[in-house]
């Protein structure tokens, strides 16, 4: 029997390079525009010239890749109120997100840069990831961008489920990172001027955010949001 003809057309085909080839692999799809994609793996490191780096690619992918997780959140979670979907999407967006589905597939590792030290501990792949988001959008357009990244980067990596486990009860998401960290945690609520009570939180004595609401309760999950976002998002 020959098996060939039950192979992927994919597994068969010749790639101009192992970025094309991770793209395809990744979103399922051969690329009309290869340079775009390959120029996507361009750090500025490496490439000084605007034209030839992946900065500009960044931008517009993190815009585009913004409007996408927004909608998908839209229409996934129908029940949930304009706070709980922007503090879910306030983690989908960021660096500590995009940066893990850049190295578990295999993208960070194929970024051309000079720097020193690993790129896994940097903010490279995720940059990466934006970029190729930018060069979806450019070869493809937005309806296939959005179909790509929920089907082959949200669904996978981003567990919803178990997201909103902790997104929707910050205060207690502050403590849990807080106690593995040995931070100390307090929450210093008061009567406010914008809000009915503000909350400031501390960690360790030193203020790293700040929200209100028309409670304590809801001042101080406010605070921790903030903080999730702000503060933890940015410690290794």
């Amino acid at each position: 029997m020959n098996f060939r003809r039950y192979l992927s057309p994919f597994s068969r085909r010749k790639y101009a390079s192992e970025q094309e080839k991770k793209i395809t692999e990744i979103f399922r799809f051969t690329p009309k525009q290869p340079q775009i994609y390959e120029r996507a793996f361009r750090h500025k490191s490496k490439y000084q010239n605007p034209r030839e780096n992946n900065e500009r690619q960044e931008f517009l992918g993190d815009c585009v890749y913004d409007l996408i997780v927004a909608e998908y959140l839209y229409d996934l979670l129908p029940e949930n109120d304009e706070g709980e979907l922007t503090r879910l999407k306030s983690y989908l967006v960021s660096r500590k997100f995009l940066n893990s589905v850049a190295e578990k597939t295999g993208i960070t590792a194929l970024v051309e840069a000079k720097i020193h030290g690993k790129k896994s501990s940097t903010s490279i792949g995720g940059n990466a990831l934006e970029a190729i988001i930018a060069a979806l959008y450019e070869d493809k357009g937005f309806d296939f961008t959005k179909g790509a990244v929920i089907q082959n980067i949200l669904i996978p990596f981003a567990k919803i489920d178990t997201l909103t486990s902790f997104t929707f009860d910050p205060k207690s998401r502050v403590y849990e990172l807080s106690h593995q960290k040995g931070f100390q945690v307090e929450f210093t609520t008061f009567e406010g001027v914008e809000h009915d009570f503000e909350s400031v939180l501390l960690i360790d004595s030193q203020k790293v955010s700040r929200g209100g609401g028309r409670s304590k309760k809801e001042a101080e999950k406010a605070a921790a949001s903030e903080a999730i976002k702000t503060f933890f998002d940015n410690i290794t």
